[in-house]
């Protein structure tokens, strides 16, 4: 549908001439829930991160880009997707593809299938090994769960392996002793037709637990050229938790989920003859199933060890092609003070997935049956050479898979604090990406164009390629020169070797047809750099204004390559992002946030620049309800946002309205 852009632009306007709210009397009780915060105090709440380092550590003094999306943020930003809540993140580019397709990336190299980025929940990988990125339609955590989303922008791998190259998103759910009592919402819309979440959470006699269930219905958005996308999406998704502490020393978590449902979308493959192609409606079928645990025990202070485990199952039947995964492993973590000065964290860790798949004319496997084991060991030092002022952090880890084999990923990094208000920060790195399933099984015919003989198109995986390999040079700054205005710096330099593209190869017959092969190749190498800035201020109490900018570029050495696609990286991410965001509470009922983004052209797919404004009103009559209304991608209404990707045309996104009711009770 589409909504008058002005009606959000006025609404912006207007918050800034809103009279201030009455100042709260003296003598507030001591602890208060993080939604009674004003946004003054939130911005002065010391954030506490584990991504960087694998265990608890103030994100002031962490050696890396890292930036943390609060729940309360996430609440406010209306957001409905784990996706689109990131696009709140400074450094993150994200783009919509159609209902339920999204490209994600950090620092360039961004599409559909983006390998470069690392996704966990709760410090578990949810990548797929299958093309090395995320299946971001199933990654269905409920944004009421969540306590905070970490994203570490640069390397990661010395800690969490291969994979981890251009950054981190770490999704971080809420105990379950933050979750009690009974808690449910709607939402209903334009485009998110029903969203329907509730929520249980009770007590044991050492511990809590929850459980929930949610369903969402969305709509379809318009193809190209106005048309039904035929991308409709519908999942029934149930979990619980349960957070046990046996003894004064150890925690015990288990928890799990399910999800049901479809996800469709329109096609555009190559057929047999005489039709040679089609484009229409393809509907896939996922489900899925996840059990973890996760034991700690604390020796003492800054002392101690966990396991975690873990086992999942993930079904997706499309068109083109089928696949069953089936994946377990464990991660074991220790750390100890070696001194009042030193920190030595070390750990192992073991993953198995076993992949059986399906074939159609389109795609094939060189196995329809995989099994891949991956096993690393980390350890890391963190020395502090002089209190308050000096910090060292070394680390590597070592990883082996069954078809890269052995790689070591170091890491070095140091903190200087020369004021509590000011902090400069600076590595070194090496990060890995070992080759996907695709990259080493697939057969997939993505073209044939009709003639005497029929020439057909292949992309073909080689087993014999080589993982890609980053080297990344960061320099970090942050200060807050008052309690009401914080910044926070970076520069990068990246350079990639041994990048993985499709090269053409020497044409040969088969049966009737000619076949044109494209392999998996090492050949191209590529530079990227770039700055990240993030700014934030409170010029009064209840009002908090973001500022952020991305700049970057990605420069191709092709080195002999001749893939036709081989320059694409330095026109699928933009080169300047920019956003703007401001948060108003009018009062203890009021509430309000208004996003204001511009994104650059995308030269490799003819995407124009564009804005973008979400806004959203929440009305609290009690600590028990809330009502929201709001409004998405304002001013670019029926726009596209990124270029197709292999098999998949991209949609038009339209503006949205969304209507959302929640109690807690």
């Amino acid at each position: 549908m589409s909504i008058s852009a002005p009606i959000g632009a006025l609404f912006c306007a207007a918050l800034l001439q809103a009279p201030l709210p009455a100042q709260d009397p003296p003598g507030d009780p001591p602890q208060r829930d993080l939604t009674e915060l004003s946004l003054e105090e939130l911005m002065n709440v010391e954030v506490v991160v584990t991504s960087a380092a694998r265990h608890e550590t103030s994100l002031w003094k962490t050696p890396a880009a890292i930036f943390v999306l609060s729940a309360d943020e996430i609440r406010r930003s209306g957001a409905t997707s784990i996706p689109e809540a990131l696009r709140g993140v400074p450094g993150v580019s994200v783009a919509r593809l159609d209902s339920n397709r999204w490209a994600v990336s950090i620092r360039g190299f961004n599409g559909q299938f983006a390998n470069s980025l690392l996704v966990l929940v709760d410090g578990k990988s949810v990548y797929t090994p299958l093309f090395s990125g995320t299946w971001w339609d199933t990654l269905d955590v409920p944004l009421d769960d969540i306590e905070r989303i970490e994203v570490i922008r640069g390397p990661g791998a010395a800690l969490w392996g291969a994979n981890a190259v251009n950054g981190i998103i770490n999704i971080i759910t809420k105990p379950a002793a933050s979750t009690q009592g009974e808690r449910a919402s709607v939402t209903i819309g334009t485009y998110d037709r029903f969203l329907g979440y509730l929520r249980h959470g009770g007590e044991l006699e050492d511990g809590h637990w929850r459980a929930w269930m949610s369903y969402s219905n969305h709509g379809p958005l318009d193809d190209a050229a106005g048309g039904d996308g035929s991308d409709e999406w519908d999942l029934f998704h149930a979990g619980f938790r349960v957070d046990r502490s046996l003894t004064e020393h150890d925690d015990w978590t288990l928890w799990g989920d399910a999800y049901n449902g479809f996800v469709d979308g329109k096609v555009d493959v190559a057929v047999p003859a005489p039709q040679y192609s089609f484009v229409g409606a393809a509907p896939t079928d996922v489900w899925g199933a996840n059990l973890q645990s996760r034991w700690t025990h604390r020796f003492g202070e800054r002392d101690e060890a966990s396991i975690l485990g873990y086992l999942d199952h993930q079904s997706r039947r499309l068109l083109v092609f089928g696949e069953e995964r089936t994946s377990a492993g464990f991660d074991y973590q220790r750390r100890q003070p070696l001194s009042d000065r030193q920190d030595f964290t070390y750990g192992a860790a073991l993953r198995g997935s076993y992949s059986a798949t399906e074939d159609s004319f389109q795609i094939a496997w060189r196995d329809d049956r995989r099994f891949d084991s991956v096993f690393s060991a980390f350890a890391q030092d963190e020395i502090v050479l002089e209190p308050e002022r000096w910090k060292l952090v070394a680390g590597a880890k070592l990883e082996h898979d069954d078809y890269a084999g052995w790689n070591l990923q170091p890491d070095l990094r140091v903190l200087y604090t020369p004021s509590e208000r000011q902090t400069w920060w600076a590595s070194v790195s090496r990060a890995v990406r070992t080759p996907s399933q695709a990259e080493q099984d697939l057969r997939a015919v993505f073209a044939i164009v009709p003639g005497a003989p029929d020439e057909v198109y292949e992309y073909i995986g080689d087993r014999n390629v080589e993982p890609e390999t980053l080297d990344a040079l960061q320099l970090g700054y942050r200060v807050r020169p008052s309690e009401h205005v914080s910044f926070d710096a970076t520069v990068y330099l990246h350079h990639y070797s041994d990048l993985i593209f499709y090269e053409p190869g020497t044409p040969f017959v088969s049966g009737t047809d000619l076949i044109v092969p494209l392999t998996a190749t090492n050949m191209p190498s590529a530079n990227a750099y770039g700055f990240e800035l993030a700014t934030e201020w409170t010029p009064a109490e209840e009002t908090r204004l973001s500022l952020a900018w991305t700049a970057q570029k990605t420069q191709v050495d092709p080195r002999g390559s001749v893939a036709p696609d081989v320059r694409d990286p330095e026109g699928k991410t933009p080169q300047n992002q920019v956003r703007l965001s401001l948060q108003r509470d009018f009062d203890e009922h009021f509430s309000t946030q208004c996003a204001l983004s511009w994104t650059d052209r995308l030269t490799t797919d003819s995407v124009p620049a564009y804005w973008r404004a979400d806004v959203s009103l929440d009305y609290r009559p009690d600590a028990q309800r809330t009502f929201s209304l709001g409004l998405q991608n304002l001013f670019h209404d029926d726009g596209m946002e990124f270029g197709p990707s292999t098999f998949n045309p991209s949609n038009r996104v339209d503006t949205a309205l969304y209507l959302r009711a929640s109690w807690s009770f």
